[in-house]
């Protein structure tokens, strides 16, 4: 039979696709409010048209309730089926005829009756479709209602939608300076609401998504009573016995586990078994775990004896301490939830300032995220309960860096021994900034959002000069990946570098994640201290005679150009070796003297060789390069 665990995941995927739609929703209001504040105050035709409702989401969320109406029914068919086969050997052992459920007309009738009687619930949720949000004496009230208005009466999707829209463009017409912050407030009420279901004769509302996922959960335990039922009339079952779960509500703690007499209290073999109808009413309480099961009083043994029950109702009864209060294992479970539904809040406020590109507004979001989720990860610890991760998914989110890790990251402290070394002035100005961000965005390089407008750049103090070098020299290699049909997309950001034990990395001057090149805030907000250091490795030895510090760059794409293309990195071993032979030299002692020291180490030889190419002495390395895009 399925266990408790299965039978709650059963409804996953109904719930997961109507919080898909809750997301794009959001998307959709966040990636419209985005496109007006880009637009001029002045434009007023452009604001105009943008206001246009399409009606998709609608037409979408239609067609997910046919598709979840339809695997309702193959739900409550799986479960009804599942409990009959289950049951199979007591028939048999009872000389009882067996009907599998392929043939049994009764059973076929009653799962549709459960099935249509779920999918009309479903159906009735999803037609009664509002956003709400909390008025401050905790009732739920829509958004945009009138003050003067007594009667707060929920907002459609459609007139959410343009009443949103409405609020985006009086504030970009206003020409206000900080166009997020004037539209975040409503962005996060609406984020916080979701899509939600309303009860219009009560006020009653409940997230959508959530809802549902309870209807379906209703209609399966509905299904497993009444086949339970059906069967335990089958087989003149005299009694029931109530399933145990772990950590239930105080009221139900009792029932668990225990076996009750169908009709009035009896005792057989010395046992006494109370009557079900002490405990029916309970089984009807809303999200109760609990099942009944058909039995033979005196014969069918209990799935836990006394004494395991008992040690396991204890273990329940267990309290622990938490940050000064005391709680049980079942206030646990609540607060469980109450985090789970908080921390899905925030990510759901990450995904609508990500779509309407306010940043400070998803890195704020971002660290409430991290905070709820180490709390959550602490307090499942202390209860001794296992997390659930798949009741904090979010469709769409995606996880940046927080508020707090940006500030660590591009502001931190310098190590000792180096202030009075260094000669760093004051973090460029916004034009600087702005016509670094232009061309970086002509040349198809993005500014890592993560770290601010400008990807960090706003705490640069060097020479302006050497980030439009910077640029120039990404873009050749660019250009390398374009030719031999490569993803070139690069992500450019400028922080701090740490090394493992948190400290700023002074030995590094730029590195490669991913698509993601950092330039080290360390070593390029002092110019003079960045060209010293460089220069003084190319004296050494260490890297290749003839270039400086513009050369840092070159070499990081070496690296990412060897990721992409990994047969034109090979090429070009190939091409040193055989360079090596027509000098006839070791390969190593070829790389050594015509390339560099570094270049022979495992992973640089492409990186050092780019960097050659670029710079004032680069016959050797363009001979390289040549033969390798020539084989």
């Amino acid at each position: 039979m399925l266990n408790e665990d299965t039978l709650n995941a059963l409804p996953e995927a109904i719930y997961q696709r109507l919080n898909k739609i809750n997301t794009e929703y959001l998307e959709l209001i966040g990636q419209k409010v985005k496109k007006i504040g880009e637009l001029s105050p002045g434009d007023l035709r452009k604001l105009q048209r943008i206001q246009t409702y399409g009606g998709d989401i609608e037409r979408e969320l239609e067609r997910i309730t046919n598709k979840n109406a339809a695997e309702i029914y193959e739900i409550i068919e799986a479960v009804v089926k599942d409990m009959q086969t289950s049951a199979k050997p007591v028939y048999t052992a009872k000389g009882i005829e067996y009907i599998p459920y392929a043939k049994n007309k009764e059973l076929q009738r009653y799962a549709k009756s459960i099935a249509k009687q779920t999918v009309g619930e479903l159906v009735n949720l999803t037609q009664h479709t509002a956003f709400c949000v909390w008025s401050k004496n905790g009732e739920t009230a829509p958004t945009f209602f009138p003050k003067e208005n007594q009667y707060k009466i929920p907002t459609s999707l459609s007139e959410t939608y343009s009443r949103v829209i409405d609020e985006a463009v009086t504030a970009a017409q206003s020409g206000l300076t900080d166009y997020n912050s004037a539209i975040r407030k409503t962005l996060r009420e609406i984020s916080d609401s979701g899509i939600r279901t309303v009860d219009y004769a009560t006020g009653y509302s409940r997230r959508l998504d959530t809802a549902v996922r309870q209807n379906v959960l209703w209609g399966i335990k509905q299904c497993c009573v009444g086949t339970a039922e059906q069967i335990g009339e089958d087989l003149g079952a005299d009694g029931w016995e109530i399933s145990y779960h772990s950590n239930p509500r105080p009221s139900h703690e009792e029932m668990g586990g225990k076996q009750y007499a169908a009709g009035d209290g009896i005792t057989i073999n010395g046992k006494y078994y109370p009557p079900f109808s002490d405990v029916a009413d309970l089984l009807q309480d809303f999200n109760c775990l609990h099942y009944k099961i058909p039995i033979l009083l005196g014969i069918s043994e209990p799935a836990y004896d006394d004494e395991e029950l008992a040690a396991m109702k204890e273990n329940d009864r267990r309290k622990f301490e938490f940050e000064g209060k005391e709680y049980t294992g079942y206030e646990a479970t609540q607060v469980q939830r109450k985090l789970e539904t908080e921390i899905r809040k925030q990510k759901d406020r990450a995904n609508l300032f990500a779509a309407s590109g306010d940043d400070d507004g998803r890195r704020a979001a971002q660290e409430k995220i991290n905070l709820l989720t180490k709390k959550y990860k602490q307090f499942s610890d202390a209860a001794g309960l296992p997390t659930q991760k798949e009741r904090m998914s979010v469709a769409g989110f995606h996880r940046v860096k927080s508020t707090s890790e940006v500030a660590q990251a591009i502001r931190a402290p310098l190590p000792r021994g180096y202030a009075d070394e260094r000669n760093v002035g004051k973090p460029v100005g916004e034009s600087v900034l702005r016509a670094f961000s232009e061309k970086a965005n002509r040349y198809g390089i993005k500014l890592m959002p993560n770290y601010g407008t400008y990807g960090g750049f706003e705490t640069y103090c060097g020479d302006p000069e050497v980030l439009d070098e910077a640029l120039e020299h990404i873009k050749a290699s660019q250009e390398l990946l374009t030719k031999n049909g490569k993803d070139d997309k690069i992500v450019l950001q400028y922080r701090d570098l740490l090394d493992d034990q948190g400290r700023i990395d002074t030995g590094t001057f730029a590195m490669v994640k991913g698509k993601t090149l950092t330039l080290n805030r360390f070593m390029y907000d002092d110019t003079d201290f960045l060209k010293c250091e460089y220069n003084a490795l190319v004296e050494s030895g260490h890297f290749t005679k003839g270039t400086d510090y513009r050369n840092i760059v070159d070499h990081e794409m070496g690296h990412i150009i060897a990721k992409r293309d990994r047969a034109f990195a090979n090429r070009v071993k190939h091409a040193v070796g055989d360079l090596a032979k027509e000098y006839g030299v070791s390969v190593s002692d070829f790389i050594q003297k015509n390339i560099s020291g570094y270049a022979d180490s495992p992973g640089e030889l492409l990186s050092e060789i780019l960097s050659k190419a670029n710079g004032n002495d680069p016959d050797i390395a363009i001979k390289i390069l040549e033969e390798a895009s020539d084989t």
